[in-house]
């Protein structure tokens, strides 16, 4: 942009203003704990934004509003995150586990 300013004796001066756009917002999945017999809802997801601009809220699968979700059984989720600005991004993580329960085979 340019502005030119003018003042009461005609005298101008002119400046010029570039404004950028931020980046677009990226989602970093950093860090997936698994579940597993003893805590089959010990799971969790750590996620880093970037870009955009911050000021970011999340929008888990599950509900949850938070950026790094806890207390998550084993199973696949998305998460939208957006900015101050209202630009969006999605990621998704699968949280690892093998629950079953083992069965016991007993011979008398």
């Amino acid at each position: 942009y340019t502005v030119v300013v003018t003042d009461a004796n005609g005298c101008e001066s002119d400046t010029t203003i570039t404004i950028n756009e931020p980046g677009e917002v990226a989602i970093a999945v950093d860090n997936v704990v698994g579940v597993d017999c003893d805590n089959p809802t010990g799971g969790s997801i750590g996620i880093t934004p970037t870009g955009g601009t911050p000021g970011y809220t999340y929008q888990w699968s599950n509900g949850d509003t938070i950026q790094n979700p806890v207390d998550l059984a084993a199973g696949s989720y998305q998460v939208i995150v957006t900015d101050a600005n209202g630009c969006t991004s999605s990621a998704s993580a699968n949280v690892p586990g093998d629950v079953n329960i083992p069965t016991a085979d007993i011979q008398v």
